[in-house]
């Protein structure tokens, strides 16, 4: 599932994610159709915050895309756009 494209304005987006500990199920960032970022949940079953530096695709057409391969679950919520660093440690 994508999201429709959007004019990449801030450097930061920033999300909960959690659900089962595999490299296969995560949230993406596209850049000109391309992959160039992933998250995927390091706790499992439980929502934990986290977000991906996009600072060098800022001015860019981007996407979001829930990559969703194999049947263990990938929860998401809360995406924001921001140009500050959360406080929190990254979880992703």
């Amino acid at each position: 599932m994508a999201k429709p494209s959007f004019y990449h304005r801030e450097a930061l987006p920033q999300f909960l994610i959690g659900g089962s500990l595999n490299n296969h199920n995560n949230l993406e960032l596209l850049v000109d159709g391309k992959v160039v970022q992933k998250a995927s949940p390091k706790v499992e079953k439980v929502l934990s915050p986290a977000y991906i530096d996009a600072s060098q695709w800022v001015g860019k057409n981007a996407r979001l895309r829930i990559s969703w391969r194999v049947a263990h679950p990938l929860f998401l919520d809360y995406l924001v756009f921001s140009d500050f660093k959360p406080k929190h440690k990254q979880g992703v």
